[in-house]
């Protein structure tokens, strides 16, 4: 799937956004099984942000997706409600952006156990997202399968309808008392793009959409509030009589699914809120010939006196039934349905319990109608807004589930949402919410706070049991709130690091050295984790005939510190700077070394080939003995911009040991990537290449001598962003073919 993005101006000229394939179609529905990628380039189609425009900088090195820097114009993509994974490439929005005249690869992996239902997409920069999302920059997903979990749904029509609100084409001159009876809505809305406009007459009109259906047919109906910040609240009527909606499916998940049985319960509602993002699916009856009067409405939620105020209905679409309906795609016939992603999270027992709260802080107090800062905190720590290169505010782990309160203490509803993962509604205000509403959401309205008594509440069992790790992001789907800082960061840690997580690194890669003589290699070993890492010491796992010690260093001089082998706390969020020494005690040929990087109470660094391995041989005579370092603009990463760009580094050498001729190559070790390869020796002094870059260089390198080379690695496709697996490594073998030296760094397409 191929995405451009573009804003222009509509005919009222206000700015729209919209993602479009190359033959034109804006925002198509995508459609996916459990089990599939969705694999879609986006470009940025958008002229350059304007000369002297405000920028910032929402990444480093180390947590770079994409561009570093975001401007007006940049986007990215969240595939909202999806249990998928929140790495770069995937669906990150902390860290991501496209800027104008870039294209990006989305590798987005379904898991198997996928709920079917309704997804959808949308942009999710921070700061811009309210007016993407407001200017209609959003389309719809379907996880086919629901007639598995639902076989109501089995055989009927299915019609898709995405409301989504927009900037007011209408302003009247003279506005109608502020009330809630009165007032008009803050913004129009529309159905799947037909405008439904507020007009501002004696009495406020609208024109709605049209829906044609065969008189008194079944059809399913899939809803999304793509929204930006308006509430929906649905209801059909016919002649004034509120009809039964069956629901089988509310955000992306068949109602009472999760059980064990993998058979959903329908539930039947005469109106749904849906808040901004949230989703219902439902079977409906169309109007018999009789009926004068069908329409799809939204009714006034009650937002409270901070919130914004709306009509008290407003038609969506008007139902004729007279007429043949569209031709509509048909919901497929039931088959045996998958494991479900949340099964057993009902009675699953909670790791840990939190309380989470909204807030609002005027700007300047003595300025009512000024700016807000808006909060999402975790209750005993201080409300902040949002900032991407914060820490998280929520540590759990893989495995884990938690119950979460969250609180409202404005004046004003709220709409709490998940990434990667949804919920199961347990209770509102402190009581147990009745098993028909004991359902999984992935955004939820929590209700305002009336200024006296306790703060409304909603209690949520948040499942963590997936396979998604890393860092994402929970908040108010308002935008706007969202946009002016109601928004944090959850990390989600692997199963294995439930206290204390380590990660570990080697440099150099490795040494070739005379029996007797003492092979020396800097180490560095990072605690992750919440908790102190306790007693930890190094040990070789791989056996060689060589003695071994590990001593602490001062990071910044190299000196040695500590004493040699004494095993050593390590802080949470704390790094320690190793050297580590093995002295061999007979010959034998270049072998991966690997070390058990270990503290008492937290199980071993993984050990990566090439990451945290020594290389190692030894001779009874002189050999090479190189060292080898690789530098590039993105430490510790070489960059290929688009799945067929080329990106490059630097390698420096020093031989420690004997001159010799030396043949350097490159590869990508055990992992096949899409990737060519290619390396030149350089000018130390200027860094142009000394010939044609080719597969490999045969070359002198005299003891004591330095010289320098460069790789250049060309995409053929996209190359996913996992360190430890996807390396280029560079190889000096001598006249022999036994290895001299060697260092590695990771790959992966921006």
């Amino acid at each position: 799937m191929t995405f451009d993005y573009y804003e222009a101006l509509n005919s009222a000229s206000h700015t729209v956004f919209c993602f479009a394939t190359p033959d034109g179609v804006a925002s198509p529905t995508l459609r996916v099984h459990p089990g599939d990628t969705l694999n879609i380039s986006l470009t940025n189609a958008n002229p350059p942000a304007p000369p002297g425009s405000p920028s910032e900088f929402i990444s480093n090195t180390s947590n770079v997706c994409g561009d570093m820097t975001m401007t007006i114009t940049s986007v990215n993509m969240h595939f909202h409600g999806t249990n998928t994974s929140p790495a770069c490439h995937s669906d990150e929005v902390i860290h991501t952006l496209v800027n104008s005249g870039e294209t990006f690869q989305y590798s987005v992996k379904f898991p198997k156990d996928e709920p079917p239902g309704l997804y959808w997409y949308h942009p999710h920069v921070h700061g811009l997202a309210e007016a993407a999302v407001q200017g209609g920059a959003s389309g719809a997903i379907v996880v086919e399968g629901i007639a598995n979990i639902q076989p109501a749904a089995a055989g009927l029509p299915e019609r898709i309808l995405l409301i989504r609100d927009i900037p007011r084409v209408t302003i009247p001159t003279t506005s109608p008392p502020n009330t809630r009876a009165g007032a008009p809505p803050p913004w129009d809305i529309s159905l799947n793009y037909v405008p439904i406009v507020y007009q501002p007459l004696a009495t406020p009109t609208y024109t709605p959409a049209v829906i044609k259906m065969q008189p008194g047919a079944q059809e399913f109906w899939r809803v999304a509030n793509a929204s930006a910040d308006t509430i929906v609240d649905l209801q059909l009527q016919y002649d004034g009589v509120n009809q039964p909606l069956e629901v089988v499916a509310l955000d992306g998940v068949p109602t009472g699914s999760q059980d064990g049985t993998r058979q959903g319960k329908p539930i039947t509602m005469t109106h749904i809120l849906i808040p901004p993002a949230g989703r219902a699916e439902f079977i409906m009856t169309g109007p018999s010939t009789s009926v004068a009067s069908a329409t799809l409405f939204t009714l006034a939620p009650d937002n409270g006196p901070g919130g914004e105020t709306y009509p008290p209905i407003r038609p969506l679409a008007k139902i004729e039934a007279d007429s043949p309906a569209a031709d509509l795609p048909v919901v497929p016939a039931s088959r045996t349905p998958n494991a479900q992603r949340f099964e057993g999270l009902a009675d699953a027992i909670p790791s840990a319990s939190r309380t989470l709260y909204f807030s609002e802080v005027l700007l300047d107090p003595n300025l009512p109608e000024g700016p807000t800062n808006f909060f999402i905190t975790v209750d005993g720590a201080t409300p902040t807004l949002f900032d991407p290169n914060l820490p998280p505010a929520i540590v759990t782990t893989q495995g884990s589930v938690e119950d979460w309160t969250i609180e409202n203490r404005t004046n004003e509803a709220h709409e709490f949402h998940m990434h990667q993962i949804h919920f199961l509604v347990e209770a509102e205000n402190g009581v147990p919410v009745p098993p028909d509403q004991r359902q999984f959401r992935d955004t939820i309205q929590v209700p305002f706070w009336t200024g006296t008594g306790p703060y409304p509440s909603v209690t949520l069992r948040m499942d963590f049991r997936g396979m998604d790790i890393g860092d994402f992001v929970y908040h108010c789907h308002i935008l706007a709130h969202e946009d002016a800082g109601m928004m944090a960061i959850a990390r989600v840690l692997p199963a294995a690091s439930a206290s204390t997580q380590l990660v570990a690194a080697v440099l150099p890669q490795s040494r070739s050295v005379q029996v007797g003589a003492a092979a020396t290699t800097f180490a560095t070993l990072d605690n992750f984790g919440a908790a102190t890492g306790s007693a930890c010491m190094v040990a070789p796992q791989t056996s060689v005939p060589a003695t071994f010690f590990f001593q602490t260093i001062d990071p910044l001089t190299n000196l040695l510190t500590g004493v040699p082998n004494a095993p050593i706390d390590i802080g949470a969020g704390q790094s320690q700077s190793l050297i580590l020494g093995l002295t061999p005690s007979a010959p034998f040929a270049p072998t991966d070394v690997a070390f058990n990087f270990s503290c008492a109470n937290a199980p071993a660094a993984p050990s990566l080939v090439g990451v945290n391995t020594l290389n190692l041989s030894a001779s009874t005579t002189p050999v090479p003995d190189i060292v080898v370092l690789a530098a590039s603009s993105d430490p510790g990463y070489v960059d290929i911009p688009g799945a067929m760009g080329t990106g490059f580094f630097a390698v420096a050498t020093d031989d420690l040991g004997a001159g010799a001729a030396i043949t350097v190559s490159v590869d990508t070790g055990t992992s096949s990537l899409s990737v060519n390869l290619a390396v030149c020796q350089t000018d130390p002094n200027s860094g142009a290449c000394l010939a044609s870059p080719a597969v490999n260089v045969v070359t002198t390198i005299a003891a004591n001598a330095t010289p320098s080379f460069a790789v250049f690695v060309t995409g053929s496709g996209v190359v996913s962003d996992s360190p430890g697996v996807n390396r280029v490594f560079v190889r000096f073998t001598d006249a022999g073919g036994v290895l001299r030296g060697e260092t590695s760094i990771a790959v992966r397409t921006q």
